[in-house]
């Protein structure tokens, strides 16, 4: 039958998943608490596909730190924070709660948006790039380049991040 390959199981390195349907990462807008901790309805919304079949899932972008590219207070609410203590809690409930259907999970860890930020945060002065260059969303702002010192911040940040959404 068309599509039976889908469902057998995969493995990625020695990782298996119980089939080949692997959820992308998404926007967390509306998914993240004020705190910077995965919200009920964003634990819901990742059980929610779990319990569909999904084999995998591809946590949204997740800040590894915030000060190199800073974001507003209002900017907080749109991702989850690795560097919250309340973020871990909830990030085991959540992944507990998507291997109860034997779905695995993946974390997006990320340094920020770089050139892809939005707009509004473009033109605030707060996007960084490995380079100098134009912004995707409003080529008239620059992204800054970061420093050694943002650069081994992140290293450090990632470091950090890697290790809390392993354990």
């Amino acid at each position: 039958m068309e599509g039976e390959y889908l469902f057998r199981p995969g493995n990625i390195g020695k990782m298996e998943i119980k089939n080949r349907l692997v959820m992308a990462p998404m926007g967390m807008t509306g998914l993240v608490d004020l705190d910077g901790r995965y919200s009920q309805r964003g634990i819901d919304y990742f059980v929610a596909r779990a319990k569909g079949g999904v084999g995998m899932i591809v946590t949204g972008l997740i800040p590894v730190e915030m000060e190199v590219e800073k974001r507003s207070t209002e900017n907080l609410t749109m991702y989850p924070r690795a560097d919250s203590p309340l973020f871990i809690a909830r990030l085991n409930e959540l992944t507990d709660a998507v291997h109860d259907y034997d779905t695995k999970i993946a974390a997006q860890l990320s340094a920020g948006m770089g050139r892809v930020a939005r707009a509004a945060v473009a033109q605030s002065g707060w996007a960084v790039s490995s380079s100098s260059g134009p912004c995707f969303w409003d080529p008239a702002y620059k992204a800054k380049e970061l420093t050694l010192e943002e650069i081994e911040r992140l290293i450090n940040a990632f470091e950090v991040a890697a290790t809390t959404v392993q354990a």
